[in-house]
């Protein structure tokens, strides 16, 4: 009964939801390419012979699924992969990893009539749905065509079980629409277990297996020449308010120690107007990387406002403060910055990471604040003391390595999948 009010509602408002995202074009959150993917009209050929479909979203997932399609290409060489993703900024990442053989398309929108002419041209043998991303129209007409389905890295919060809880049977009947579920927590098993989903099995985080990001070698020997011996502080994938928390504290510290330097990198890179409007009404000496400023020894602060080069900025920082985890965001990726030598701070709103967040406490393997009233002392701290930074850094890289060695249960999932499903 709901799924087909949700088809209806769809059907009806497909003309205001198409113009909603052609006026996102006017914004530069779409492009003419993204826009005209997701309803319908494709730019690249379907390749011939079978086809695995990976549906990601953001950045994070797209990023999560590489080792996978790595694996794929080198053992099951004649499958071809197709990986959609929501977001312009996937798209221009993805793009600089041509080392993973796939084609890449934006994630049609879920219409029913956009989801046949997409089910249509692409006709996908497999499809593996990664993370949360359930679209009902997408899932049910998959079914309808009898394409096995999975869904990778399965996570669901206790917010999105409530709501699910409240559409019972509809939530059993999309659900159940999957072959099989790799969840990444006890948690996620036991929630989906109350829906009466029996083929699940608890295989660790995806993301645990993803490779040190890529870095521009004569990027990042420009950057070192810019900042010299300062010491870097960065705030990494900052989300709107943060900066304004944050910046003062880090201000502070700058009169004890006349060599800091802070970065800015923000999740979303359209803000940069925004905040740099900011950083003038608070007279902060900084520069903006997308107009190629260059860093001088006066200046406190850098805002990083360039698509895909968050890894330059992990690799000259000493301390890394987790953005999205001081607004009620949810955290981002506390595993990113594993790969490299820092010592990892984040603030008391990470439930979209907890269990990983939860673990690296326990394992000290980073420092949680409850607010960011306590930020500057405890930076203070590990800036007087460079063994705690040492030590932290350590017992991150050791926890994720770990935690890699269990998630290599995903692709034993995986293999024995394709080879049942894909003869």
């Amino acid at each position: 009964m709901f799924y087909n009010i949700y088809k209806f509602f769809t059907f009806i408002f497909s003309a205001p939801i198409i113009i909603f995202f052609f006026l996102r074009l006017i914004r530069k959150k779409e492009t003419k390419k993204s826009i005209m993917e997701k309803i319908g009209f494709f730019s690249k050929k379907r390749p011939k012979g079978k086809l695995i479909w990976f549906n990601a979203s953001s950045i994070g997932e797209s990023l999560s699924v590489l080792p996978i399609i790595k694996k794929i290409n080198y053992n099951f060489p004649k499958y071809n992969i197709l990986v959609t993703t929501s977001t312009v900024s996937s798209f221009k990442i993805l793009q600089k990893r041509p080392s993973e053989k796939f084609v890449h398309q934006f994630s049609p929108l879920d219409i029913d009539f956009i989801a046949k002419k997409f089910y249509e041209y692409w006709a996908p043998d497999l499809i593996i749905f990664v993370e949360s991303e359930f679209w009902p129209n997408l899932i049910f007409r998959a079914k309808k065509n009898k394409i096995p389905s999975i869904v990778i890295n399965a996570r669901i919060s206790k917010k999105t079980y409530q709501k699910w809880n409240l559409i019972k049977k509809t939530t059993q009947k999309l659900l159940n629409s999957f072959n099989l579920f790799l969840v990444q927590d006890n948690e996620t098993q036991k929630m989906l277990k109350k829906f009466n989903i029996k083929n699940i099995k608890n295989v660790g985080n995806l993301k645990f297996l993803s490779q040190k990001l890529p870095i521009n070698k004569n990027e990042l020997l420009n950057l070192k020449k810019m900042i010299s011996k300062r010491r870097v502080i960065l705030l990494a994938s900052s989300h709107q308010g943060e900066e304004k928390l944050i910046v003062s504290k880090i201000k502070k510290l700058s009169k004890t120690f006349n060599d800091l330097l802070f970065i800015i990198v923000p999740r979303h890179v359209n803000r940069s107007s925004e905040i740099q409007n900011y950083l003038y009404s608070k007279k902060i000496n900084f520069k903006v990387r997308s107009k190629k400023e260059i860093i001088e020894k006066e200046t406190f602060c850098y805002l990083a406002d360039t698509i895909g080069e968050i890894s330059l900025f992990f690799y000259i920082a000493k301390i890394v403060i987790m953005g999205g985890s001081y607004v009620n965001h949810g955290g981002q990726n506390p595993i990113e910055p594993s790969h490299f030598n820092c010592a990892l701070i984040f603030g008391p709103y990470m439930q979209n990471f907890q269990k990983i967040s939860d673990n690296l406490l326990k394992n000290q393997a980073a420092i949680k604040t409850d607010s960011t009233s306590s930020i500057e002392k405890i930076i203070k701290d590990l800036m007087t003391n460079p063994k705690k930074i040492e030590k932290l850094s350590r017992n991150l890289n050791n926890f994720c390595l770990k935690e890699k060695q269990e998630a290599n249960a995903i692709w034993t999932e995986l293999n024995i999948f394709f080879k049942n499903h894909l003869k």
